[in-house]
C-alpha cells in the first residue's frame, strides 16, 4: 500500500459502543474489553463520507455489520464484551501520537483486555531520511510498550503490518489511478511520463515497509503480552472496490478483509 494514510487530524474522541444494560457472565478464554489506537486506518477515514472518520466501520472495533469488525466477532463469542470497546485512534497520528494513546488506556474502566495497534504508515519519511528515523521511532514504540506495560499490564497487545504489500497495492491502484503514485520520490512507484509501475522503486519501497515493520516485531519480542500479525496483512489481496475515494485508506470491503485477517492470527484455532 501507499505511506500516506494520514488525514486532518481532528480532536482525539474515545468510540465505545453503548453500555450494555445487563451484567452479562464472560465467556473464559476470551477478552471482555478491548481498544484500538493508532492512525486513520482504524478509524473508518473516507470509507463513509469523504474525508471523514466512520468509525462504526472500523475493523478493529466498529458495529457495521458488513464489515464484521473484531470486536464484533468477540462479541458473538462472548457477549460480555458488549459495550466494552474503545477506538482511540486519531487521523495522522504517528508513534509521538501513539504515546498518548497508550498512556489513556491505563484509566479505562474496564481496562482493556486486548489493545490492537496499526502504526508505520505516517512515521515513514520517504524523503531519504528514513535511516536515520528508524530508529527514532523504534524508541518511540519502546516508550509506547513501556506505557501499556505500566497502565495495562495483562493485555495482549498486537500490532498489524500494512495492509497489502507494495505490489498488491501498486496492482490495484493502477487500475483506477497510477498518478496518485506516480513521481520522482522514493516512495513512488510509477513513472509519470510512462505511467507504469518501475519495479526497482516498488522493490525500494517494499524493503523500507519491510524495515519499518521489522523494528515492530523486535520491540514486541521485548514483551510479554505484545505479538504481531506476522505480516499476515501484507498477504491482503488489495482490489480497487477495496480503497475509498482519497485511494489512501479501505473502504467497507477493505475493512472486513482485514477484519477477517486480524480474526484469523487471534483466533483461527479457537474457532
Amino acid at each position: 500500500m501507499t505511506t500516506a494514510c494520514s488525514a486532518p487530524a481532528p480532536a482525539p474522541a474515545a468510540a465505545s459502543r453503548a453500555t450494555p444494560t445487563a451484567t452479562v457472565t464472560a465467556v473464559p478464554g476470551w477478552p471482555s474489553a478491548m481498544a484500538a489506537i493508532g492512525h486513520s486506518g482504524l478509524t473508518g477515514y473516507d470509507s463513509k463520507d469523504r474525508g471523514v472518520d466512520a468509525k462504526s466501520n472500523s475493523w478493529a472495533t466498529g458495529d457495521n455489520p458488513d464489515v464484521d469488525s473484531v470486536y464484533a466477532r468477540i462479541v458473538a463469542q462472548n457477549p460480555a464484551m458488549t459495550g466494552h470497546a474503545v477506538n482511540l485512534a486519531v487521523d495522522g497520528s504517528g508513534v509521538v501520537d501513539l504515546l498518548r494513546q497508550a498512556k489513556a488506556l491505563a484509566s479505562m474502566d474496564p481496562k482493556p483486555e486486548l489493545i490492537l495497534v496499526q502504526s508505520i504508515d505516517n512515521d515513514m519519511q520517504c524523503d531519504g531520511t528514513d535511516a536515520e528515523h528508524l530508529p527514532v521511532y523504534r524508541e518511540g514504540l519502546v516508550e509506547v510498550m513501556d506505557a501499556l506495560a505500566a497502565g495495562v499490564p495483562d493485555a495482549t497487545v498486537m500490532f498489524v503490518s500494512q495492509w497489502g504489500s507494495v505490489e498488491r497495492y501498486d496492482a490495484a491502484i493502477v487500475q483506477v489511478a497510477p498518478s496518485h503514485v506516480a513521481g520522482s520520490g522514493p516512495c513512488d512507484t510509477v513513472d509519470p511520463a510512462t505511467q507504469q509501475i518501475v519495479p526497482e522503486k516498488e522493490a525500494g519501497l517494499q524493503a523500507l515497509v519491510d524495515e519499518y515493520f521489522a523494528t515492530i516485531v523486535d520491540v514486541c519480542s521485548q514483551y510479554e503480552h505484545c505479538m504481531t500479525d506476522g505480516g499476515a496483512m501484507q498477504g491482503m489481496e488489495v482490489e480497487p472496490a477495496d480503497l475509498t475515494p482519497d485511494f489512501n485508506h479501505l473502504s467497507e470491503a477493505g475493512h472486513a478483509k482485514m477484519a477477517a485477517i486480524v480474526w484469523q492470527v487471534l483466533y483461527g484455532d479457537q474457532q
